[in-house]
């Protein structure tokens, strides 16, 4: 059984256009990906996803490709994320918990389920390294999202990465702070209570590399 706080790691490879991955018939990559639109010196993300088997990855983006995937706002640029894990977990449970925290941390806009709320049995810290520049933070840390007030920062937080340099200010005037107040009806992101279906157990034969 899965210890009481479990630590993921997500290595992230370099970005690629996406129809060099569809294209590539060695990209059958099992473990997230996520998708981005980059116009000029912005990149926005908007899409994180997951695959565990079958075609792999390749075999997703071409699906969204044919269903929704264009070049209008900006070109289509896919990372691959490599999932590992100490747990002594299953990597199909793993990986969701994985896509769960990034989509609720990140909110992209193309995905519509874990922005609000997801389910789950064991905490967890999640560590990006590698290739995800800005568009993750460095630590997720799952306790923090049964918070509401965390997921009304979220909601209010919707950054785009430029890799346009600043220009220096000169003006000495001080910024004005807006502060955005919350919401009575805050919603929150609670733990779905264990049971015997839900408990995850390792399988020493499974090998998802």
């Amino acid at each position: 059984m899965c210890a009481k706080l479990r630590q993921i790691t997500v290595t992230w490879k370099k970005p690629r256009p996406i129809r060099d991955v569809i294209d590539d018939p060695n990209a059958i990559h099992i473990g997230l990906y996520c998708i981005t639109s980059k116009k000029g010196e912005n990149e926005r993300l908007i899409y994180i996803g997951k695959s565990s088997g079958g075609s792999g990855i390749r075999g997703r983006l071409k699906r969204h490709y044919e269903e929704w995937i264009d070049d209008r706002g900006g070109t289509k640029y896919v990372r691959m994320g490599i999932v590992e894990t100490i747990s002594k977990c299953d990597m199909n449970e793993i990986i969701d918990m994985a896509e769960s925290m990034l989509i609720y941390d990140s909110r992209p806009s193309k995905n519509e389920k874990k922005k609000n709320t997801y389910s789950y049995v064991n905490d967890c810290i999640l560590e990006n390294r590698s290739y995800h520049g800005k568009l993750f933070k460095k630590v997720i840390d799952s306790r923090n999202h049964s918070d509401p007030d965390y997921l009304e920062k979220l909601k209010c937080n919707k950054p785009t990465i430029s890799n346009k340099p600043k220009s220096p200010t000169t003006s000495n005037k001080p910024k004005s702070s807006t502060k955005t107040k919350s919401s009575d009806n805050k919603t929150n992101s609670r733990k779905s209570t264990p049971n015997e279906s839900e408990m995850v157990f390792f399988n020493p034969d499974w090998n998802p590399f």
